[in-house]
């Protein structure tokens, strides 16, 4: 790739970055040195491939802003009493010692934070002298686990040794050095203001003072080595600017509480280091995505601290600010808009940080229902194993591993869900020591049900909630916008205590596999069209009843391919699965009905098969699909995944001319390997019939005449 063509890419990535309405960016292309030529000479692909990703994903937040809702605005206030008031207050102080005498999971919990504290107390400060990249880089190419650094030249993957240096990651070191010293400051000040120790708040002023000094040198960059405004000066992105400014604005409110600041030292900390991040952060309006949440948490805490009611009342009332989010980010079933678990989590996290802290205030945020429903919607979904699936750009993570937003969300609202989570993750957190309840019951799960998240487009069908149940959730709603896979009726299928059937999730952005294959719709448990992936849409859901012994919903993505209708209808029996799936064109296509299963596959000897030598395909993520055996079956057939205490038995109904491909694709790592089965039938319509069954025992269901059994 030669220079003109690097320099069109990164001007066309950074102009479809910004958010439709706003001003274009500021970019140089001098090199931010040796990081955007290495960024450029390992992904040359990945910047064309995230130029017309970005231009999918512009075109997805016109559309969603075309039909933002209203929203209520609130009363803004400053607190008026003495510092600390933004993380903590005295009130909370003298409730926080309490707790300390009285329940040892408190006491715990303060020991951890005295003795990271203590860890800094006398340690020699070194503020990096520049600013730092993208974490989206730091990955291991192999296997995608997320690096460790052993120093600040060489970062080695944990899970096979292998060791990475130079650029990017050693401006992503740099980076985790920023978010390091942002923490201490923020846990040294809670120390003082805990212990009243002085020596505490020497060590945040010095922090924080060596931050004014050196904060508005540090060119302002993006994760390409531009100047867009999606960038900023301590990090390559506003957003993990706006994380850190959480805590060193928390750390300034508590250093404030002492008399270790002249009237310059006060000048200098909030003009030259906290006004200036406000304005990197300011300047990059995300409107409805994630960022906008943590621009506005990191923009709320240096508000609150600094007393700026202008300030604050943009980040709660403003056109993307915190009320805006929660009746335009939130959809009405309480997910996330964009898809993903992950990233709910991530939004939800920068949401119940700035509620919290505007209760210190006098401003209650806990009153707006949409709020609440962030924290009910995860437990509603959850699979029978207490995790949620990986749709979208996520990894299969636990509903109840965020504890400590529980702890924030029981003390506001008593909800015995709530007391549940606490209950099964212990009290170890910060915020469970600074915002938890003293008491908190221990209650039994939730009751899980079967539930169509209809303003999400996802249905959960759930045979009970025991861990050996079945579950299968289909995924047939909005995109999800710039996190969002080309996966209409996709589902995760699970039973006898695992994920069986998977949805591959995400890895880090700065791996190519990640659009080559995460991405696509063939690594999904749906239907691909002329080995193709499906383009942006939106299906809709025809039908979801539930009776005592069978759970059904059916589908519909007529927008997923042009020219082709597709549906699909799930039930979900006691003791099996039923899926039928009906495309029709006016012309001729090939469509391969894709499914992932975990186990040894093995296909009936019925099923004549030839070993392929070569991948299965050359693009859409067929590249990626191996160990290819295929042939012809006009009979009914099946196919058997064995694991190691159970197996899962999938029977398909005949069709003139199908062809059965074995394979395997890539799982949750680029590392794993899931076996995989696409069965291929052309022309301008095509059926697919399909019952799954999985049992601890063998034990195989036969079907008759080439027929399932009868549909609800």
């Amino acid at each position: 790739m030669n220079r003109t063509m690097r320099n069109t890419l990164i001007t066309l990535t950074a102009l479809l970055l910004v958010p439709p309405g706003s001003d274009p960016p500021r970019l140089a292309f001098f090199p931010f040195c040796r990081l955007k030529s290495r960024v450029l000479s390992l992904y040359p692909l990945s910047i064309l491939s995230l130029v017309l990703l970005c231009f999918a994903a512009r075109a997805s937040l016109a559309k969603e802003q075309a039909a933002l809702k209203p929203y209520q605005t609130i009363p803004v206030m400053v607190a008026q009493g003495e510092h600390p008031f933004v993380m903590i207050d005295q009130e909370d102080i003298s409730r926080i010692r309490k707790k300390i005498q009285e329940c040892k999971w408190a006491k715990a919990a303060y020991k951890d934070l005295i003795r990271a504290a203590d860890g800094w107390k006398d340690k020699t400060i070194e503020v990096p002298n520049r600013g730092g990249a993208s974490s989206n880089y730091y990955a291991c190419s192999v296997d995608g686990s997320r690096l460790k650094p052993l120093s600040p030249a060489e970062h080695k993957c944990p899970k096979c040794g292998k060791v990475y240096s130079g650029e990017p990651y050693n401006s992503i070191y740099v980076s985790i050095v920023h978010n390091e010293l942002g923490r201490a400051a923020q846990n040294l000040g809670l120390a003082f203001a805990l212990t009243g120790d002085r020596a505490y708040a020497r060590k945040v002023r010095e922090i924080l003072l060596a931050y004014a000094e050196r904060y508005e040198k540090y060119p302002q960059h993006d994760w390409l080595g531009g100047h867009s405004r999606s960038g900023g000066h301590a990090f390559s992105e506003s957003l993990e600017e706006g994380v850190w400014l959480i805590p060193i604005s928390c750390a300034y409110d508590f250093l404030l509480a002492s008399d270790l600041l002249s009237g310059q030292d006060k000048e200098r900390i909030e003009n030259h280091l906290i006004r200036p991040a406000v304005e990197v952060v300011r300047g990059n309006d995300a409107t409805i995505f994630n960022f906008q949440s943590w621009h506005n948490a990191g923009m709320g805490a240096a508000a609150l601290c600094l007393r700026d009611k202008k300030l604050l009342n943009e980040v709660i009332n403003g056109k993307s600010g915190f009320e805006f989010q929660m009746a335009n980010s939130v959809r009405d079933d309480g997910f996330w808009h964009e898809g993903s678990w992950g990233y709910h989590y991530y939004a939800l996290r920068a949401h119940t940080a700035l509620a919290e802290m505007a209760l210190r205030s006098g401003m209650n945020l806990f009153d707006n229902p949409r709020f609440r429903s962030m924290f009910d919607a995860p437990l509603r979904f959850m699979m029978p194993n207490k995790k949620l699936p990986a749709f979208h750009d996520a990894q299969e993570i636990w509903a109840i591993e965020p504890a400590g937003l529980f702890e924030s969300a029981f003390a506001h609202w008593k909800d015995p869900n709530y007391a549940w989570v606490i209950g099964r993750q212990g009290r170890s957190s910060q915020e469970a020591l600074l915002y938890g309840a003293a008491d908190v019951p221990r209650v039994d799960a939730p009751q899980l049900q079967s539930f169509n998240f209809a303003a999400s487009g996802f249905g959960v069908l759930r045979t009970g909630g025991d861990p050996n149940s079945l579950y299968l959730a289909l995924d047939y709603g909005p995109h999800g916008g710039w996190h969002g896979h080309f996966d209409k009726l996709s589902f995760v299928f699970y039973g006898l205590g695992q994920t069986l059937a998977p949805d591959p999730g995400g890895v880090a952005y700065g791996l190519k596999v990640h659009q080559s294959w995460y991405r696509q719709t063939v690594a999904h448990n749906t239907i691909a069209v002329d080995e193709s992936s499906q383009g942006e849409c939106m299906g809709k859901c025809t039908l979801f009843a539930v009776s005592p012994h069978r759970r059904v919903m059916e589908a519909t993505a007529d927008t997923a391919y042009r020219g082709v209708k597709m549906s699909r209808r799930v039930t979900l029996a006691d003791d099996y699965v039923s899926i039928v799936d009906r495309l029709s064109s006016d012309r001729e296509h090939t469509y391969d009905w894709v499914y992932h299963n975990y186990g040894a596959l093995s296909v009936d000897a019925s099923v004549a098969q030839k070993a392929q030598e070569r991948p299965l395909g050359d693009g859409a993520g067929y590249e990626h699909i191996t160990d290819v055996t295929r042939g012809l079956c006009d009979a009914p057939w099946g196919a058997t995944w064995k694991l190691a205490d159970k197996e899962v038995r999938l029977e398909m109904t005949a069709a003139p001319g199908t062809e059965v491909i074995s394979a395997v694709g890539i799982g949750t790592s680029p590392a794993e390997r899931v076996p995989m089965l696409i069965v291929r039938r052309k022309g301008k319509e095509a059926a697919f019939s399909v019952i799954l069954r999985v049992h601890a025992k063998e034990r195989r269901v036969q079907l008759k005449d080439g027929k399932s059994p009868p549909l609800p």
